[in-house]
Parts: structure tokens; sequence; C-alpha cells
């Protein structure tokens, strides 16, 4: 057995077919992801015991409006690299480099001029200074190395680890240590920006590449078209994952909009890991494969029931377990965002799960595909937002989001139809039996809280045992059907083909 592993792991190591290229891949980003995610929840477990939660909501409003802000002028440079067949080229590198540069820089001097417009807004003459300190990291994301983009293209993701890594850590880092020295929505604004200023050093001094004034047309139009295609996806994506924020913060206190952006992002946390894997290797595997219907069909498929097999059981103990987790992790005053949390959670494995679908129309390069659905769910969002938070609170935006969330997949499902061989039915069933499987961590927690419920941390400890039995039933299934399993159909289909 140790041999056989040992020699897995060195052909796992040294080929150079798809499937073990996105294999290696997605071993470095799981891993990568997994830590930076941990280093995030350790550093919010500090300073939420630090600073009051109405820090977080100012930097909730912050953040809100630099991802707004990026959005408008958002033209998908990274993946048009990854999708086009010339994206190693000097001239199509030079191109992509200098576009992202140009906007970054015209989205700076918006964003410096409209922050005492934002402060204005929400009645925060303080905003104005955090904005345009955070408003940097635009600058820095835009000045980016393209050479990180290629080495996406080539599913080489050792760099991307790395950069992520090196860069949290130091924002991480400094926002830990001024918390202690300044107000901590400064702490968390500086951290934020040192960030962004050493992800974008680390870019270079790992995937150096250094950018030139030599173009071809073909490139810039190749560029162009892709822009086109793209064109109001980042708006109406944005619009959807910020407006809860906007509309909190705008209806309710900075103790509630804290509450709420901490629970938000717990929420993304189990899933982050699981996203980022699905999305950055699955991008480069669908554009080598893109004029194969079946195949990218078999690969949403079977994309899909990993993440159900994974999600969940995490998701069912989350969701119950809210309270307790938010009490033990962050204090009892975060206890308040039980309900809310237990919301957004479902809401972000509801996103993972759409990850697969919208990946696979970015590497065929019609992203506008994906437009109808991403309207829709904005527009249900727009509409119900207000209500729901005006007469529900921080409950009711995280509802609002939820259903918005699942108009816009079920939306998606019907609509991938079109451009894939998807059958419904068949999409449908892949959730059937990790769902049932899951069921085994709401029988404990049934079973347990009349007994531990005001034991937090025992009644947590007996659920996260019945989430793991529950994955070692997930585990032993697919094992004793492996021939239906992810895995073993992706290896007998790269030896089947040959992919390489």
């Amino acid at each position: 057995m140790g041999r056989f592993l040992k020699a897995s792991l060195e052909k796992l190591n040294s080929g150079e077919s798809l499937f073990t290229r996105a294999t290696r891949g997605g071993l470095w980003l799981g891993a990568g992801s997994g830590v930076e995610q941990l280093m995030r929840l350790a550093r919010n477990m500090i300073i939420a015991r630090v600073i009051a939660p109405e820090a977080f909501g100012v930097m909730a409003i912050v953040l809100a409006a630099c991802s707004a802000l990026e959005a408008f002028t958002d033209i998908g440079v990274k993946s048009a690299v990854v999708q086009n067949p010339d994206g190693h080229e000097e001239t199509f590198l030079n191109a992509a480099w200098w576009l992202s540069f140009a906007r970054s820089v015209f989205l700076y001097a918006i964003a410096y001029a409209a922050a005492p417009w934002i402060a204005v807004f929400y009645s925060m003459p303080s905003l104005t200074p955090l904005l345009r300190v955070a408003f940097l990291s635009i600058l820095f994301n835009g000045a980016q190395s393209a050479g990180l983009y290629v080495a996406f293209k080539d599913m080489d993701f050792k760099p991307w680890v790395a950069i992520n890594l090196g860069s949290a850590g130091a924002g991480i880092f400094s926002t830990v240590l001024l918390v202690f020295f300044v107000p901590g929505e400064w702490a968390l604004v500086a951290g934020y920006t040192i960030e962004a200023a050493v992800r974008c050093a680390l870019s270079f001094a790992l995937c150096f590449c250094l950018p030139g004034l030599k173009f071809e047309r073909r490139h810039m139009e190749s560029l162009w078209r892709f822009a086109r295609g793209v064109f109001g996806l980042p708006i109406l994506t944005n619009i959807f994952l910020q407006i809860d924020i906007f509309t909190i913060g705008k209806l309710c206190t900075p103790t509630e909009l804290g509450l709420y952006s901490i629970a938000a992002a717990f929420s993304r946390i189990p899933f982050q890991m699981v996203g980022t894997l699905v999305g950055q290797v699955a991008m480069p595997v669908f554009s080598e494969m893109q004029e194969e219907r079946k195949r990218s069909n078999t690969l949403i498929l079977r994309l899909t029931a990993a993440i159900s097999f994974l999600g969940f059981p995490m998701l069912l103990y989350v969701v119950l377990y809210s309270r307790e987790l938010l009490t033990v992790l962050y204090g009892a005053p975060y206890a308040a965002a039980a309900v809310p949390f237990a919301i957004l959670m479902a809401t972000s494995f509801l996103r993972i799960v759409n990850v697969p679908i919208v990946t696979y129309y970015f590497a065929i390069g019609k992203p506008e595909t994906h437009r109808l659905a991403t309207a829709l769910r904005t527009a249900m969002i727009v509409v119900i937002i207000y209500p729901a938070v005006r007469y529900f609170g921080i409950e009711g935006g995280a509802a609002a989001s939820l259903a918005s969330m699942l108009l816009g997949h079920v939306v998606q499902v019907f609509q991938i139809r079109e451009t894939s061989d998807l059958g419904l039915l068949e999409y449908v069933m892949i959730f059937l039996k990790p769902s049932v499987i899951s069921l085994l961590v709401a029988g404990v927690w049934a079973a347990t809280y009349g007994i531990f419920g005001s034991l937090p941390v025992i009644h947590m400890t007996i659920g996260a045992l019945a989430c793991l039995v529950s994955y070692a039933i997930a585990g032993a299934f697919i094992l004793k059907y492996r021939k239906d399993s992810l895995l073993s159909r992706l290896i007998a289909q790269s030896r089947h083909d040959g992919m390489s």
C-alpha cells in the first residue's frame, strides 16, 4: 500500500495529462485556500474580542464600496488570458496588463472623488479618509503581473498559493498588530490595503512578466470581444452580493451591520476552499475541452456531485449549531447573528453549487450566457431587499439573498441545457444521496440538544463527530460504488481518451 501511494504521488507530481495537471493544481489550491481561511478565521476571532462590532460594520461599508466600484469596469482580463489560445503570447499579455492597469488608475481617480459622497450618504464623515486609503487596493490589484494569469492558464497554482498566503499573512499580521494602537476600523483598513500591496509585489516576484509596448491588433480585438461578453456581469453580480450590506448599513445601526458582516464573512469560510478549488482548476480544464460538449457536461455533473457530498453535512452542521459556533469563536454578543448566519450559510453553499456551470460559460468564451440568471437574481434582490430589511432586520436581509440566489440557480440550470447536454432530472438526483447522508447530523443534534444545549462546546463537539461520521459514510459509499464515483470516472476517462 505504501509503495502504491508513493508511486501514485510520484506519477501525480511528474505527469502532464490534463487530469494529472488538474489534480496536482487542485491539491495546491485546496491546501493553500484552507490555510488562508484558517488564518482569516483566527484573525477575526482575535480582533472580535478587542474591537466593537461597530468597527466591523464600518469596514463592511468600505469593502462593499471598493468592490462595487471595481465591478463597474471589470473586463475579465484574467479569464480572457486563461480562455484564449493566444494567452501565452507577449503581445496578448502586454495588452492585458496595460488594459488592466489603465482601468485601475481611471477607477481610483473616480473613487477618490466619490469618497465624500459615500460618507454623506451614510452620514459618517469619518468614512472619507478610510475609503481613500482602502481604494488604493484598486491600484495594486490592477497592477498585478500578467505572468500570474499565465500560471493560471498552465494550471501551475503554486505561485498563486504562495502569493495568497504571503499577502494574507502580511495583511493579517498588520491588522492584529495595529488593532492595539489605532482605532479598530483603521486597523482593518490598513491591513486590507497592505495585503493588496504585498499581493501585487509578490505577483512580480514569483510570476515576473515585464509589460512592454508591443501589441497586435488581433489580440486587442480578442480582449475587446471577451470584455463585451463580460460587460454587465460583474456589475450585476456585485449588486447582488453587496446590496444587503448597503441596505443594512443605511437602515440599521453600525452594530447590527457589524454582526451581519461577521456572520457573512464566517458563512463564506467553509465553502471558500471548495469554491476556489473548483473554479480555478475547472476553468483551464473546461477551456481545453471546450469543443467537447459531452465531456464538459459530464464534468459539470461530477463536480456538482463532489460539492454536494462535501457541502451538505457541513451546511447542516453550521445551520443547526450556528449560535454555539458564533458564541465560542467570536464571543457572546455575536450569537445575536445566529439566524442570519444560518441563512447566509445556505446562500454560500448555493453559490458554490453554481460554480461549475458559471466556470463552464467563461471557459468556452461565452460569459454573456450567464447574464440572464445574474440579471434575474439581481432584479429580485433589488426589489425585495429594502422591505425585507425594513420589516425583518438583518434576518430579512439574509433571507432576501437566499431567495434571489435560489431563483438565479434554477434559471441557470434550465438555461445551460442550451449549450450542454445536461439532463434536468439527472442534475436534481445528484443532491439526493448527500442530503440523506447528512441527516445523521440533524438526528444527533435533535437527540443531544435537550442534554447538552446549555453546554455549547460539548454540544458542538458531538455534532462535529456526527458530521465526520457522515463524511465517512459518504466516503464508504463512494468507494463501494467506485465505478460511478467522480474520481474513478475521471481517471478512467483520462486513460481512455489520453488527455493531454
